[in-house]
């Protein structure tokens, strides 16, 4: 597991601006299990899950989740979500250009997104720390790059 993965920077400077916008976030499943988001410093069980009444969404630092599901990208965890289209369903989303689900590319997309990010769907949650400083010295036609490894995501470029 590892490799590249490569964004655009105008997607990623509006999914940043969107997660410190939202006045609340979504919680990953780190999140859930973190007694610092819930009420009272307690995580409350609910039938054998973490109960999401509990959580106090506003105090889960802004970030941007990688995900990889039907490809690799990058989403803002800001709630209310951003939305493609306020009518629509679907979140905007920043794909990786290593693994993203394009019409006739199956084979190579979901490849790739096996070979970087492994074989299991997961969702990681990047700290704005880590991507602010490179994005803000980027116009918006530049890249920008992660490292993943099986124990570390970093910025490259």
């Amino acid at each position: 597991m590892g490799g590249r993965l490569t964004f655009n920077v105008a997607e990623v400077r509006t999914l940043i601006e969107h997660a410190k916008r939202a006045p609340d976030r979504a919680a990953s499943m780190a999140d859930l299990f973190n007694p610092h988001y819930h009420k009272g410093g307690k995580v409350v069980i609910k039938n054998g899950w973490p109960d999401e009444g509990n959580l106090v969404r506003s105090q889960i630092p802004a970030g941007l989740w990688l995900v990889k599901d039907h490809g690799v990208y990058l989403m803002s965890n800001g709630m209310p979500a951003l939305k493609v289209e306020s009518d629509k369903p679907n979140n905007r989303v920043a794909y990786a250009a290593e693994a993203a689900p394009v019409q006739g590319n199956f084979d190579n997309w979901y490849d790739n997104a096996k070979r970087i990010m492994g074989g299991d769907d997961c969702v990681i949650t990047l700290p704005l720390t880590m991507l602010e400083p490179v994005i803000a010295a980027k116009g918006d036609n530049a890249k920008i790059v992660l490292k993943v490894t099986a124990k570390n995501i970093s910025v490259v470029s």
